[in-house]
């Protein structure tokens, strides 16, 4: 067991700059570091990773972009495609009824999102996830 017995944290260093950890999960060693738009050069593409002391060590790099979804074009060059419609739920004599979302929404209006996923091949493994449930992509 004592190869797992270690609590020391790897050196990382990204493009020459030591990634000191402000704040270090207890038990697993997570830690994040994050970089304003404007500290991110490519020279931040260079990592190196060291074991300071004897054992196992896990971990990962994570190298995330967000961009404003305006900004966001379709790419044309996929088997899948994707469409996304928003429907409005309100109350009718003879139920709930969904109305498709069109012009501006009231506050408090409930929504239900409806998502076709179509794809022109069997796939092994697809992963979806709608970050933003109540945009409308039009």
């Amino acid at each position: 067991m004592k190869n797992l017995a270690s609590d020391s944290l790897v050196e990382v260093t990204l493009g020459g700059m030591a990634i000191k950890p402000e704040k270090v999960e207890a038990g697993t060693g997570f830690y994040e570091q994050k970089f304003a738009p404007s500290e991110i050069t490519p020279q931040l593409g260079e990592v190196t990773v060291k074991k300071v002391d004897d054992g196992v060590a896990w971990g990962s790099l994570h190298w995330q972009y967000l961009e404003d979804m305006t900004k966001v074009t379709p790419y044309e060059g996929t088997p899948l495609k994707l469409k996304k419609t928003l429907f409005r739920k309100t109350s009718a004599k003879s139920g709930q009824v969904l109305e498709p979302v069109s012009g501006a929404l009231s506050v408090g209006d409930e929504l239900v999102v409806r998502i076709e996923l179509r794809v022109d091949r069997d796939m092994e493994y697809v992963h979806m996830k709608d970050q933003r449930g109540s945009e409308s992509s039009r």
